[in-house]
């Protein structure tokens, strides 16, 4: 087992631990956004080059500060990550013919969505838009509708988390800066 005191005598391992943390949390979920993001050009339009998808993704996950917050116990790449994730899984559910895949697949988008607010407050923006266009272009609305409840888990989560740490479950941390 390690211990505080064993962290402090060997700093080394401590960075070590820090930088698996960091890989194994917000660069593989970032890595695996990536591969959602790219699908996500071609359910857009599957007119799009091979190429040019895996171009423009990798213009978005290596050219811009996503890189360097994927490489960082940072929440900024964790939301934008599970908002990338739920805008395909959302697109996949909208999408759908069968109630069963409908389904599965808003249940994903809605706990992904749900996970984004989870990690960062502001993400609500966008993932309230996400879940309304996914509504507005969907084949069967109500199917969607079946997943929503998937979101109950963050929100959950997020409730228990401000009652341990503010005393409420409707109390946010920006309130006790």
């Amino acid at each position: 087992m390690i211990t505080l005191d064993t962290l402090r005598a060997h700093p080394a391992l401590a960075d070590w631990l820090l930088h698996l943390a960091t890989a194994a949390s917000v660069g593989l979920l970032s890595a695996l956004a990536a591969v959602a993001f790219r699908r996500t050009l071609t359910l857009l339009n599957p007119a799009r080059s091979a190429a040019s998808a895996w171009a423009l993704t990798a213009c978005v996950f290596l050219g811009t500060p996503m890189l360097a917050y994927s490489t960082m116990l940072f929440g900024h790449a964790l939301a934008a990550a599970w908002l990338v994730l739920g805008l395909y899984t959302a697109l996949l559910a909208a999408r759908a013919r069968s109630r069963s895949r409908a389904v599965r697949a808003a249940a994903w988008a809605s706990a992904a969505l749900g996970f984004a607010v989870l990690t960062e407050y502001p993400a609500v923006l966008p993932a309230a838009c996400v879940a309304l266009g996914a509504l507005a272009v969907a084949r069967r609305p109500r199917w969607l509708a079946a997943g929503v409840p998937a979101a109950l888990i963050p929100l959950g989560l997020l409730l228990v988390h401000q009652y341990a740490s503010f005393g409420s479950p409707f109390a946010i941390g920006y309130g006790h800066l």
